[in-house]
């Protein structure tokens, strides 16, 4: 290695945080220093996306260098992990690839040290404003010069997590190879093995079957940085699987950036505190330069991130990005169930049903799932989001596919009052379709509120199935009990809440559009109507008895 050379693979620059509290950092390789005592158990930036970013980073450089061929020699190194001399020596023959600084090949940075505008190093950031923002004085929650320095560390991590999560940048400012701000999923491992090293080795795949031995030839391939940038100007097709290695996915490298390193002894000083971490450093960067035309890319599959398609027909498959209002279990089932058919729109991430495989193999349970991403309004941040939610894993086969299509039939049930419940309120308070954007936290309330009720009844029918596989009531018992625990208690109080009886005293035209509103709902929840069939068929349940007398629909509202 060069002399004065910053690689990511030699220096200590990621913080971590262990299972005793204590804080510091390693090498990449140190991940795995002191399991037996005091093991690693999380990155600490202090920043969601770069603690996100560093395991993709991580799962990435093992995918690299220490790819199982299959899960029998997974399970060896799950059991018995390396050391970090192991590892290190895994990882040295990369070392070419992961220089930040240098006169040769710079890291996710491009091979051309061009010549352009320094502009700010917080232009990194993705939540940072934009130029334009800055112009119109626009920036009053994000404010500029919040990062007017950054250590080499820092700076390494915010240009890894800019290439891999990269929003649209304005003209020829190419997105991530998964768009704006993508969505990752990641299993989490069982409680009994809290080391960062287990979560990594969890979501690594197997190696594929044709996967091409990694030489200095190949390389170029997996890290584009080694090579001039294939830029995407023009009518330029974008890069498609014949283009890249399928570890490439990882190291993805849209933006053309090159970082501009101050230190003593290069005439320039950096005595500045790293705006990230609070350290003070003496080599810092404050400045940047970046040109257009990056490398644009197709559709290709990344194993940390699901996907979907507009219609069963379709063969073009987009990935998943989080939405305003956040995750809940109606994403749940398609991030972390195994697809039913062959005709269905979303699948998860590949690394999430390789992880349930292996699980399910070892007896181990009480897994959760982690997703994250930027939620991407074009190229502004509306926030960052993360959510977890339990794992149901069950010993036999047959169970597994009976709570998942039990969960779906629940989130279809909870879709189907969700939806009623916003139709008999606009109907109620004569809200037209221009006007439905309003009821908008009604739909997020209900699935917040129902999300506890319906992980609770998943909870029991597993343990039910896990049991006795074939019980033949447990669907309609957790289909009884998500509707008395949270479809009718929290459709009724939202109902009542937005449109109380009170508020319309006086006005008996007002008031017949609330009770007929109200009484299409309770309907609903009885089982009656058309929308009340599919409600109980969802959940399970036996169609209830007629009642001589009484009509099935009734009032200008839909059930």
């Amino acid at each position: 290695m060069a002399e004065g050379v910053f690689n990511l693979l030699d220096e200590r620059w990621l913080p971590v945080r262990r299972l005793s509290g204590a804080r510091e950092w390693v090498t990449p390789a140190g991940v795995v220093s002191g399991l037996a005592e005091d093991p690693v158990i999380a990155f600490d930036w202090g920043r969601a996306d770069f603690d996100a970013a560093a395991v993709e980073f991580m799962i990435g450089l093992l995918a690299c260098s220490c790819q199982p061929q299959d899960d029998r020699a997974w399970r060896g190194w799950w059991q018995a992990p390396p050391g970090s001399e192991e590892l290190a020596a895994r990882f040295a023959p990369l070392a070419a690839a992961f220089a930040l600084t240098g006169d040769g090949p710079r890291f996710m940075q491009d091979c051309e040290d061009f010549a352009g505008e320094a502009v700010p190093v917080s232009g990194l950031m993705i939540e940072a404003p934009g130029a334009n923002t800055e112009r119109n004085n626009g920036d009053l929650f994000q404010k500029r010069g919040r990062f007017p320095a950054l250590s080499l560390p820092a700076a390494a991590m915010a240009l890894f997590t800019l290439q891999a999560y990269a929003p649209s940048g304005g003209a020829g400012h190419r997105t991530s190879l998964r768009g704006g701000g993508p969505l990752t999923t990641l299993v989490l491992a069982p409680p009994d093995k809290p080391a960062l090293w287990h979560l990594l080795w969890l979501n690594l795949e197997n190696a594929a079957a044709q996967a091409p031995e990694i030489t200095p030839q190949t390389l170029p391939r997996i890290f584009p940085w080694l090579a001039p940038t294939r830029t995407s100007e023009g009518k330029k097709p974008p890069l498609g699987e014949d283009d890249i290695d399928p570890r490439g996915v990882y190291w993805g490298m849209p933006r053309r950036i090159r970082l501009d390193v101050a230190a003593g002894g290069e005439g320039v000083t950096c005595a500045r505190t790293c705006a990230i971490t609070g350290e003070p450093v003496t080599t810092c960067v404050r400045t940047y330069r970046t040109k257009p035309w990056g490398m644009n890319y197709g559709t290709l599959r990344h194993p940390l991130s699901p996907m979907y398609r507009q219609k069963a027909t379709s063969t073009e498959w987009l990935y998943v990005h989080p939405q305003p209002g956040g995750l809940t279990y109606r994403h749940w089932i398609d991030l972390a169930l195994t697809p039913e058919g062959s005709d269905y729109l979303r699948r998860p991430a590949p690394a999430v049903l390789t992880a349930r495989r292996r699980l399910q193999a070892l007896r181990a349970g009480g897994t959760r799932l982690r997703a994250a991403g930027y939620d991407m309004d074009n190229m502004k941040a509306r926030g960052f989001v993360e959510a977890q939610f339990p794992l149901f894993i069950l010993a036999d086969d047959d169970a597994n596919t009976r709570l998942g299509h039990a969960a779906r039939a629940l989130v279809g049930a909870a879709n189907l009052v969700n939806g009623s419940l916003l139709r008999n309120l606009r109907h109620a308070l004569t809200i037209a379709d221009a006007g439905a954007a309003r009821l908008d936290a009604v739909a997020e309330s209900f699935q917040h509120r129902t999300q506890g009720a319906f992980f609770d009844t998943l909870a029991g029918l597993a343990a039910r199935l896990d049991a006795d596989p074939h019980d033949a009531d447990a669907i309609a018992v957790a289909g009884a009990d998500f509707r008395k625990r949270a479809l009718e208690p929290v459709a009724y109080d939202l109902f009542d809440r937005y449109a109380p009886f009170s508020a319309q005293s006086g006005r008996l035209a007002d008031m017949g559009k609330v009770v007929a509103a109200r009484r299409n709902l309770v309907w609903l929840l009885a089982g009656y109507g058309k929308d009340g069939e599919k409600l109980f068929a969802h959940l399970g349940l036996p169609p209830p008895e007629s009642k001589r007398g009484k009509k099935k629909t009734s009032g200008k509202a839909a059930a």
